[in-house]
């Protein structure tokens, strides 16, 4: 898993890793996996989406095209108020 924090700083498996060694190891498992090869990435909450599209960018020019988005929520971010829609929603679904 790779995992990508809001000042650039990446991690693989946990691990801290450069894009130098980011692309080695998916060319890597791009040739041990072959076309099957999957990459999870693991943003943290506040990574700006460029940041986030450079990665993905990074990791499909080694190969790969398969990924996994996770997310992970904060725990300021999911006591955040809902707005819009989805919000809606969710409330009625809270009284029902």
């Amino acid at each position: 898993m790779i995992g990508l924090e809001t000042d650039g700083r990446m991690t693989l498996d946990g691990k801290p890793v450069s894009l130098a060694q980011l692309k080695a190891a998916l060319l890597q498992a791009k040739a041990r996996a072959g076309k099957n090869a999957t990459v999870s990435i693991k943003p943290d909450s506040h990574v700006a989406v460029d940041q986030l599209t450079e990665l993905l960018n990074t990791v499909r020019r080694c190969g790969v095209t398969r990924v996994q988005l996770r997310t992970r929520v904060d725990a300021d971010d999911a006591r955040a108020p809902r707005t819009g829609t989805d919000a809606n929603r969710f409330n009625e679904n809270e009284r029902s």
